[in-house]
């Protein structure tokens, strides 16, 4: 069997540095060398040695990081009055070794002094103590790379002598990490290394995650990461569910689940109408009691809110053997998967990962919330993954030091026993051992985006959210909250930390961003309530259609829902200037950029899809023959429509809102029948047919009425329904079947041959 690291390339670094496990971090092949003086004399001048690629790793960090705030922009040298952050002292302690390094000379050293620079020179004395002792760290690293373990042991024998488990950050990072390179040592040559008792007796887990033993919550309790990225994903989560009435949320790793009391809340407080919130855990034969234990604590708090609580175990052998139909989702659950720091742990088992992604793609959650630990653990070579390591874990100490006491047996557990693991992992071991990999956002985005999901990205809500979390926190200062692409990144002093990131599988996509789910799709089915954007995914169709048609047929613009929004329209803070500029926008992105087609004399009708108090209508303005019509399947004596116009603008009712938006623009692009509309009213369009008692289809009249409009009428209109209501509702139910098949196979869906891929292995499956 293959390694792991060779099975699974897309969740190697990015931009992998290429050179061997071997490869030292400097190059004294000339050390073989003897200097003769004849030797001497046959050279005139010095061979400079090639050095390898990892002095360009170590000088790629001196302008890795962004300053933290507290940093001045234009300020390099450390400012002597302020501490150095143990980044910052192994970023000069990388310095000085690549200043050495660059010094020799067939073997030769230059003469140089150790601290020569301007950044040394405003140093206190134990700043360069410190220095020294990573110098040291750096060194004994690079001849463990070079295999050179006798030499590598002097110099982790020389970090021992200031090293210490319950000294600064830097003594303390450099113990752990010394303590890593001996365990490398002790397997390299096979000479076994003395194990140290668990003087804590605790067993190792994942440290990054919410734990549920006292040292996770103290950990929880005092450091902002996860209560930042706890607050940030819930936001997220709501941010996609909306108002539905029934929520799934499906946890990864769920630990001590406090997380979703604050989600509780959320829920409770903002849709007095939700039937229920169902949570399915993961849980193996040996977490299953403690899983329960959380479940029990969560069904109570939820009896608190009078919230209606269904919590479900998925009890596995293995989290990444679950199949889809485990999920047990429902048609019309609002599912969310939660992934709290818990995929990097799969990454070396790469099939085991994917087969958790494709049951998770399957079930096609409405939003999938990864947070994860944002640093590249995963290379091949050794010294890369120690480099790596050791900016991110000083970062992390550096935190620990600042949010918790040097005497507090927490900070002592977190650090002697889990991330002191984490470290002899990732620098120790190699092959299937090395089970911590860490990779950053923009690998699991190539890894995501083999599963054709799309990231989205974190609302505005989010962002305050995750602000307003991190300002309880006395180390605010030294916390960053940066976006990378559509995803957060949170930080300490520059350093990248962790990152939260959102993704969905879309089932309907065009190319100007038009888009659905599988969940709003759903809501196609009897008697469901059809959802705006599955209106605005028919109105991307039909636009694509009408290109294709005959010249001398009627000619049709239909706008999606978006520009009409009820806080569009009603918000009495909003001006004319804003309200019509959210309306260009959006037409804009209707006739897909193109500036000919934007003063519409082009088209002879123009048709809006309006949703107002839970119901959809049309309105369509002939600019051909100048009128506007308004058309509702429900009978006169049943619409809630109201017929107002006013020269105030917010006493309008809807129609006329939309009438007096729409004539800005033709009156801006100076179309030629402006006037004649001007002058006509909004008129209801007759029906013989129209509907009574029947709410729930209007989504499906509404795309029937566009489909089939001709403006060949005069003031009523027959589409083909029956006067039966019993008839009706049978012809709506085969209208959703039609207009789905219709949608997720035109030819504007981007994703029209996964669809009918898919379609047809599910039919292989039931014929079987």
């Amino acid at each position: 069997m293959a390694a792991a690291d060779e099975q699974l390339p897309p969740l190697e670094d990015v931009n992998p540095i290429q050179f061997q496990d071997s490869q030292p971090l400097i190059d004294e092949s000339t050390n073989s060398i003897s200097i003769s003086k004849s030797k001497a004399k046959s050279t005139s001048t010095y061979s400079y040695p090639t050095y390898p690629a990892t002095l360009e790793l170590l000088n790629r960090y001196r302008s890795k990081f962004k300053p933290s705030k507290q940093d001045s922009p234009d300020e390099t040298v450390p400012d002597s009055s302020e501490t150095l952050s143990t980044v910052e002292i192994i970023k000069l302690a990388a310095e000085k070794f690549i200043n050495f390094s660059t010094q020799r000379t067939d073997g030769y050293t230059m003469f140089m002094h150790p601290y020569g620079s301007s950044a040394f020179t405003r140093l206190s004395i134990d700043e360069i103590r410190e220095v020294e002792l990573v110098f040291q760290l750096l060194t004994a690293a690079e001849k463990v790379g070079r295999k050179q373990f006798e030499i590598a042991c002097k110099f982790l024998i020389r970090c021992g002598w200031v090293a210490s488990d319950g000294g600064t950050p830097v003594e303390r990072l450099v113990y752990y990490f010394s303590e890593a390179l001996q365990n490398r040592v002790g397997k390299e040559t096979g000479i076994p290394i003395p194990v140290k008792l668990n003087k804590f007796g605790i067993k190792n887990e994942n440290p990054m995650g919410l734990g549920t033993n006292p040292t996770f919550l103290a950990c929880h309790q005092a450091l902002p990461f996860n209560q930042v990225l706890q607050l940030c994903s819930i936001q997220a989560i709501l941010d996609q569910v909306g108002t539905s009435s029934k929520v799934h949320l499906i946890d990864i790793h769920i630990r001590s689940g406090v997380q979703w009391t604050a989600m509780m809340q959320a829920l409770a407080e903002r849709n007095s109408n939700i039937e229920l919130l169902k949570i399915t855990a993961f849980a193996t034969s040996s977490d299953v009691q403690k899983v329960g234990e959380t479940g029990k604590r969560l069904h109570s708090f939820a009896k608190t809110l009078s919230l209606p609580f269904l919590f479900k175990i998925l009890v596995l052998s293995d989290i990444t053997d679950v199949q889809e139909e485990q999920f047990d989702v429902q048609p019309d659950e609002a599912v969310a998967v939660y992934c709290h720091v818990i995929l990097r742990t799969m990454v070396s088992r790469p099939q085991s990962l994917e087969n958790l992604m494709r049951s998770i793609r399957k079930i096609n959650p409405l939003v999938i919330v990864v947070a994860e630990v944002e640093a590249n653990h995963n290379s091949r070579s050794f010294v890369n993954r120690f480099t790596e390591a050791l900016f991110f874990y000083g970062a992390v100490f550096d935190c620990l030091d600042a949010c918790m006491s040097r005497d507090d047996v927490h900070r002592s557990m977190l650090e002697g026993v889990h991330f002191a693991d984490g470290m002899k992992n990732i620098v120790a071991d190699e092959g299937e051992e090395r089970v911590s990999r860490s990779v950053d956002v923009n690998t699991w985005r190539l890894f995501f985006a083999r599963f054709e999901m799309e990231e989205i990205e974190l609302s505005e809500s989010c962002m305050y959210q995750a602000n307003l979390v991190l300002q309880r926190f006395s180390c605010a200062g030294s916390c960053s909250l940066e976006n990378n692409g559509k995803c957060l990144v949170i930080g300490w002093k520059g350093t990248p930390v962790h990152s939260l990131s959102t993704w969905k599988s879309d089932i309907f996509a065009t190319e100007n961003g038009t888009r659905s789910t599988h969940f709003n799709f759903n809501f196609l089915l009897p008697r469901q309530e059809v959802f705006n954007d599955v209106i605005d995914c028919w109105v991307a169709v039909l636009n694509f259609e009408e290109k294709n048609r005959s010249p001398s047929s009627l000619r049709r613009l239909f706008c999606p829902t978006t520009p009409f929004y009820g806080w569009v329209l009603d918000n009495s803070d909003e001006t004319d200037e804003t309200r019509y500029a959210f309306f260009e926008t959006h037409l804009h992105t209707v006739l897909e950029g193109n500036e000919k087609l934007y003063d519409l004399k082009q088209f002879d009708v123009v048709l809006f899809p309006i949703f107002e108090k839970r119901h959809f209508y049309l309105i369509s303005f002939d600019l051909k023959n100048p009128c506007i019509r308004l058309i509702d399947n429900m009978h006169a004596s049943q619409c809630l429509i109201l017929f107002r116009d006013d020269v105030d603008y917010l006493k309008k009712s809807t129609c006329y809102k939309v009438k007096y938006i729409f004539l800005l623009h033709l009156k801006k692009v100076n179309h030629p029948k402006l006037k004649e509309l001007e002058c006509q009213p909004v008129e209801k369009l007759k029906l013989s047919w129209a509907t009574t008692k029947n709410f729930v289809d209007c989504g499906i009249f509404v795309m029937c009425h566009m489909e089939m409009f001709n403006a060949n009428y005069a003031r009523s209109w027959d589409c083909g329904f029956p006067k039966d209501e019993r008839a009706k509702k049978m012809k709506c139910g085969l209208l959703r079947k039609k207009y789905v098949c219709k949608m997720l196979t035109s030819d504007v869906n981007i994703y029209k041959d996964r669809i009918i891929k898919e379609a047809d292995e599910l039919d292989a499956a039931s014929t079987n």
